[in-house]
């Protein structure tokens, strides 16, 4: 799967996992490689993001670069 493809199939994950703002959370991808960024509300969310990227068929690691809003 090329990289573009699975940025897609990435962003339609996060789309429909329950408990994520996807609007908050970019998505880089190179060879297999995710890298998550952004920042969201909560902890599970940060940990809900990062696991929907595991369920995409062709990820081989995800790095969660997503930082926790504090305040």
């Amino acid at each position: 799967m090329s990289d573009a493809a699975l940025k897609t199939a990435l962003n339609d994950e996060l789309a429909w996992t329950a408990g994520v703002d996807n609007a908050h959370v970019g998505v880089g991808v190179s060879g297999g490689a995710v890298t998550l960024s952004g920042e969201v509300e909560s902890f599970p969310e940060r940990w809900l993001a990062e696991h929907a990227a595991f369920r995409v068929r062709g990820v081989t690691v995800v790095v969660n670069e997503i930082t926790v809003r504090t305040t």
